[in-house]
């Protein structure tokens, strides 16, 4: 694992513990094999997180992680390591449909224009990870389109969560969304709503293509116990 990742990987996972006052991490050994890598190279990252005062070294007590200060504000990343998928979609189901109506009340013009370019791009897109950037645009110009600059940045922290802990475990295909992907008609009837300015429409649509998404998590979580080469879409 490149040390960069190994880095990444080892914070995302340390975030979760940041919250536990002197919460004790488990000895190097164990942690070298939690992450498939070498003890020169965890003993790397856990150098820099010490530096910057993010954990404590106690010869002979162990390694400890610091607490945040009481004024301490999570971001994305810090709440997608204390969320589960599913919790994560039943915050989606619980906001979006609201800041789909409110889009439809509110949307200007030319952020009309832009939903519909950026649902024309996800049709053309030849990979997912493309496909990813532009979905992520797609929910977030809903919030911007609601005038609520506090549902702004609501949207933007679900969006930003959903990106690390539901995206991430949808099984995909290797060369990009099919053509007949699910959730390109599903963005088009939420548009197509917003439009029309039809608040209770765009709000089912919005909750109907949440739905979707949420069983086919779950079909991706099922997976596991799935015969190795079965394959579920995002």
């Amino acid at each position: 694992m490149e040390v960069a990742h190994l880095d990444s990987t080892v914070r995302h996972w340390l975030s979760a513990l940041r919250l536990s006052a002197d919460a004790r991490l488990p000895p190097e050994r164990d942690l070298a094999k939690k992450f498939r890598v070498s003890r020169a190279e965890l003993r790397k990252v856990l150098a820099v997180l010490e530096a910057e005062g993010q954990i404590q070294r106690h010869v002979g007590k162990g390694t400890f992680v610091v607490p945040p200060p009481a004024d301490f504000r999570p971001d994305g990343q810090d709440i997608a390591a204390r969320t589960s998928p599913l919790a994560a979609m039943q915050a989606r189901r619980s906001v979006e449909p609201e800041l789909a109506r409110l889009a439809a009340l509110n949307a200007t013009t030319a952020q009309f224009v832009e939903m519909r370019k950026l649902c024309s791009e996800m049709r053309r897109t030849p990979t997912w990870e493309a496909y990813e950037e532009l979905d992520w645009r797609f929910h977030n110009l809903i919030g911007e389109a609601t005038g609520n600059v506090l549902l702004v940045e609501i949207q933007r922290l679900l969006n930003g969560v959903r990106r690390f802990v539901v995206w991430g475990n949808l099984v995909k295909r290797a060369e990009g969304p099919p053509s007949d992907y699910h959730s390109f008609g599903e963005h088009e009837e939420i548009l197509d709503a917003i439009q029309s300015r039809d608040s209770d429409r765009a709000m089912r649509a919005m909750l109907s293509h949440l739905g979707g998404t949420q069983s086919q998590l779950i079909d991706s979580q099922s997976l596991h116990a799935a015969p190795r080469g079965s394959v579920v879409h995002a």
